[in-house]
Formats: C-alpha cells, structure tokens, sequence
C-alpha cells in the first residue's frame, strides 16, 4: 500500500472512531453541544473548513483513480494472461488492490457526510432536550402557582363559611333571647294587668274586622 492509500485508510479509521463515538450511549447531546461550542472546535470548523472541502475532492479524484484502475484491469484480455501464471497473479493483485482502495475512498466519502449529518443531529436533540426541558419546567410552575391560588381560594371560601355559620349562630341566639324577653314580658304583663290583656274571642274579632272590611 503506498503512503496516499494509508493516508486515506488511515483518516478512514479515524471516521469510523468518530461515527462510534458519536453513537455512543454513554456521551449525552449536552456534552456533545460543550465540545462543539468551545473555542478549539469553533476555530478548527472556521479555519478548516477550506481544508474540509479540499480533502473531501482528493477523496473523490483517488475514488475516480480508482474506479479507472479496476476498469483498466478488467478490461485486459484473460486468455493472454492464463498463458502466464505469474503475470495472472500479479494482474488479479493489482485488481484487488483497486477494489480495496474503491472500498475504503467510497466508505470515506460515506463517512464524512455521516459525520457532518451526526454532529448536526447531537446539535439539535441538544437544543431539543433543553427546550423540553425548560417547558417542563415553566409547566410545573405554572402547575404550582395554580395549585397554590386553588388552595388559597378554598382558604378564602372556608374562612367565609365558618364566618357565615358564626353570624347564624349569633342570629339564632339572638332570636332565642328575643323571644325569651318577649316571653318574659308578657308574664310581666299578665301579672300587673290581667283584664287589659286582649282575649281569645276579642283577638278572633278584631281579626275578622279587617276581613270585613275588605269585602265591603
């Protein structure tokens, strides 16, 4: 393998460490969100972007070289090289070796578009999971502050209920001295005066007067 193929194999690899690591369970979307805003990945994604775009094209001319390269073995006639056994085998190593590099520039080209669609997913379910969780929070408050107004309006309303069984409770003590004194006066009155004290028969008359009257 000469020294391109195992650069690109090399950064091949790191992709895939990459991929694994952005997968992983274990690093949550928040993590991910503080290392992608710190200030080293903000200057490498500022200044080697340029540089992200020229390896992206060296990647897709060594996929072109290859692919040409499988072409040009496979085109090659067989019954040349049967007549050969070294030369056969030196030919299907060479085609080998160009479905290999095809291999792992395509699965690179793959990878660093993954990359790039992975990092922008863990930056929005970030973003996502902070805003649910700060819905979440304004929902409890809100939950709170209802559930406290409810309380203290059934406060209020019990306060108000036991003042109104309070004023009945006065009202009805009221009335029962009321008709004790009256009660009270009466006997009074009978004992000082009985023969002014109305009878049944003349209270049953000056009940029928008015009745009288009306039919007139």
């Amino acid at each position: 393998m000469t020294l391109q193929w195992m650069a690109v194999a090399s950064f091949f690899y790191a992709e895939i460490m990459a991929v694994l690591l952005l997968c992983s369970p274990f690093i949550s979307p928040q993590k991910w969100e503080k290392i992608f805003s710190s200030r080293l990945v903000h200057w490498l994604v500022t200044y080697g972007q340029p540089f992200f775009g020229i390896l992206l094209l060296i990647l897709a001319l060594l996929f072109l070289e290859a692919l040409w390269e499988i072409r040009k073995f496979e085109s090659m006639e067989k019954e040349s090289l049967l007549k050969c056994p070294a030369v056969m085998e030196h030919h299907q190593m060479k085609l080998f070796r160009a479905q290999r590099n095809l291999h792992i520039t395509g699965f690179a080209l793959l990878l660093s578009l993954l990359l790039r669609r992975l990092t922008a997913l863990q930056k929005q379910q970030a973003s996502l999971q902070d805003e649910n969780e700060r819905l979440l929070e304004e929902a409890e408050t809100q939950m709170i502050q209802r559930i406290a107004a409810e309380v203290s309006e059934n406060q209020s309303l019990r306060e108000d209920l036991l003042k109104l069984t309070q004023e009945l409770e006065a009202c009805r003590r009221s009335l029962g001295r009321a008709q004790d004194e009256n009660i009270h006066l009466r006997k009074r009155c009978e004992k000082r005066d009985p023969k002014n004290l109305p009878s049944d028969s003349d209270r049953s008359e000056a009940d029928r007067k008015p009745e009288d009257q009306k039919r007139e």
